[in-house]
């Protein structure tokens, strides 16, 4: 529960300085649907994909 408060209290002052909130490092579901309850705007992490090497992320970028 305090750790909730914290985040909650994160997400608000930041969306008060009208910023953006990235969460990195998700995992799991369940810190996805929590994460989304507190109001972060953006998710990274395993659960969405894996670290890549640079030159394999440009190439992707690329082909967009």
């Amino acid at each position: 529960a305090r750790g909730r408060q914290i985040v909650q209290s994160i997400v608000d002052m930041a969306h008060r300085l009208d910023m953006c909130v990235i969460a990195e490092g998700v995992e799991h579901d369940d810190q996805v649907k929590l994460l989304q309850e507190l109001g972060c705007n953006l998710l990274q992490g395993y659960r969405f994909a894996v670290p890549i090497p640079e030159g394999e992320a440009l190439g992707i970028l690329l082909r967009l």
